[in-house]
């Protein structure tokens, strides 16, 4: 039971997809560039890899792979954002109350 899956449905992970390269963005500025072209690369080339994998031989685990795989990783992502939004290091400002 729960909600169905519709590969279809995965344009609503978008958002998530740009909140999250928009904090490694912010969170990371050594090598930027690298990291948010990366992420990106690899968020477009794993579904495009297990897409090609059904194509070619048919693999029911991958169907499955592709119909999980996006909303999965979008709740990682947005887990880890709220890691750094609760536990964002304390600035200069913060401290001089202490």
């Amino acid at each position: 039971m729960g909600f169905p899956i519709f590969p279809s449905n995965h344009v609503a992970l978008i958002l998530p997809f740009i909140l999250i390269l928009a904090l490694v963005w912010e969170r990371w500025p050594r090598y930027r560039y690298l990291r948010v072209s990366l992420l990106f690369l690899l968020v477009l080339l794993i579904p495009f890899g297990l897409y090609y994998r059904v194509v070619t031989v048919y693999d029911p685990l991958v169907i499955d792979l592709i119909s999980v795989l996006p909303p999965i990783a979008a709740i990682l992502g947005l887990y880890w954002m709220r890691w750094w939004v609760l536990r964002s290091p304390r600035t200069l400002f913060d401290r001089t109350g202490d």
